[in-house]
C-alpha cells in the first residue's frame, strides 16, 4: 500500500474518496454537456471551484488525491449519455458546493 496512507486517518481516506469521485462525475457532466454542444459555464465553474482545493491541500493529502484520481479515473467506462441541460446543472449548483465545502472543510480541520 502507499506510504502515506498510513499517515492518514480513516477520515481523511474516505473524504478523499468521495472528493475524487465527486470531481470525476463533475468532470463527466461538464464534458457530456461540452459534448452536446452546451456551454456548461455553471458545471465548468463547479469543477474550478472544486479543483480550487487542490493547492491548498498538505503533502499527503495531495499525494492520496492523486494516487486515487489514478486509480479512480483508470476504472472510469464511457460514461452513458446525459441529457442534462444547464437548468439541471443552475438546479444543483447550490447543493455541490454545500458538498464541496463540507469535504473542503473536513479535509482542512484534518489537516490543522
Amino acid at each position: 500500500m502507499w506510504w502515506y496512507m498510513n499517515k492518514l486517518s480513516r477520515d481523511e481516506r474516505l473524504a478523499m474518496v468521495h472528493f475524487v469521485k465527486s470531481l470525476l462525475d463533475q468532470l463527466d457532466e461538464t464534458a457530456s454537456l461540452k459534448k452536446q454542444g452546451k456551454k456548461a459555464e455553471i458545471s465548468r465553474k463547479i469543477l474550478e471551484e472544486m479543483t480550487s482545493v487542490l493547492p491548498k491541500l498538505e503533502p499527503d493529502l495531495l499525494e492520496l488525491f492523486y494516487a486515487y484520481l489514478i486509480t479512480f479515473s483508470s476504472n472510469i467506462q464511457k460514461p452513458p449519455s446525459r441529457a442534462h441541460s444547464e437548468e439541471v446543472a443552475e438546479y444543483t449548483v447550490d447543493k455541490k458546493r454545500a458538498l464541496l465545502d463540507q469535504i473542503h472543510k473536513a479535509l482542512v480541520e484534518k489537516a490543522a
